[in-house]
């Protein structure tokens, strides 16, 4: 991604309650099928866009491939794609 700041500004629409960080991670790959540019992330989950065209829906359990560890998440929001990119927001799925 060559301008993050238009993705911040779709990530502050988000409703998660928990504190946001700066991502920490550039990348993760979502269920093996694509990898999406990380915008931010929190203890419950993380925020992501993706590049290429991906379809997933609200509720849609996904597994991710973070920091080289697979995880767990559930997918709480999907942005409408603009330019060809797909804002995805996850929460972490809890044992």
């Amino acid at each position: 991604m060559s301008n993050d700041e238009p993705k911040r500004k779709k990530a502050a629409g988000n409703r998660r309650q928990s504190t946001r960080f700066p991502a920490q991670v550039e990348s993760v790959d979502l269920c093996c099928r694509a990898s999406a540019d990380v915008v931010d992330e929190s203890h419950n989950g993380i925020a992501v866009v993706v590049d290429e065209e991906f379809t997933v829906s609200v509720g849609q359990e996904v597994s991710i491939e973070y920091e080289g560890a697979p995880m767990d998440a559930v997918v709480r929001r999907v942005s409408e794609p603009e330019d060809g990119e797909c804002f995805i927001g996850l929460e972490w799925k809890t044992p």
